[in-house]
């Protein structure tokens, strides 16, 4: 299961190195973690056998999981916080409208959709749109991420809109964890 691996991994990079701080791994959940009732348990098996303590896992799931039944997401989001588990909705504002139920959610992250970012530089609505998430994410006290950040001026209407994290390819793609080790802690590519 992807979530043990990841606990493995972060185990032995906190084994070998020393950031002054401690890591998190943030986990993409598939629909089918979050709603076959299983997913508790799981985490707890792999806390335990990982000896990692809960809050160096964050999960990210996408909006729709949440709105196909938000009575069962609130419980299991509520249970995650009470673990110190932080949640993300990943490509919010792609999916179907959880304005209405974001507000009474124990969320940690809202992650703009790529979509959105990818043409901030050159579509006055995108940019509009990223503001307006940015404003909604902060007023909820959420922290936001802003995915598939490409270039320079993407980077540059980012973080003049005060968003305070981002990913893409601008700063790494996808690396195995070798390389991704590398990258993180030593500053070397490849």
């Amino acid at each position: 299961w992807v979530l043990a691996q990841a606990g493995q991994q972060l185990r032995q990079w906190q084994a070998r190195l020393t950031l002054g701080r401690p890591l998190k791994m943030h986990v993409n959940l598939s629909a089918q973690h979050f709603t076959t009732g299983t997913l508790l348990p799981s985490i707890d098996q792999v806390v335990a056998e990982v000896g990692l303590p809960y809050p160096w896992l964050a999960v990210e799931i996408t909006e729709n999981v949440l709105i196909d039944d938000i009575n069962t997401a609130t419980k299991l989001l509520n249970q995650l916080a009470e673990r110190q588990i932080h949640t993300s909705i990943d490509d919010f504002g792609t999916g179907y409208s959880s304005l209405q139920y974001l507000h009474r959610l124990p969320l940690k992250n809202l992650k703009i959709d790529r979509s959105f970012v990818h043409q901030i530089d050159t579509s006055e609505r995108n940019y509009q749109m990223v503001k307006t998430i940015v404003g909604l994410g902060r007023r909820l006290n959420l922290s936001i991420i802003a995915e598939g950040i490409e270039n320079h001026q993407q980077l540059q209407l980012i973080t003049a809109l005060d968003c305070q994290y981002g990913q893409g390819y601008l700063f790494s793609c996808p690396l195995p964890a070798d390389e991704a080790e590398n990258f993180l802690f030593y500053g070397v590519r490849g």
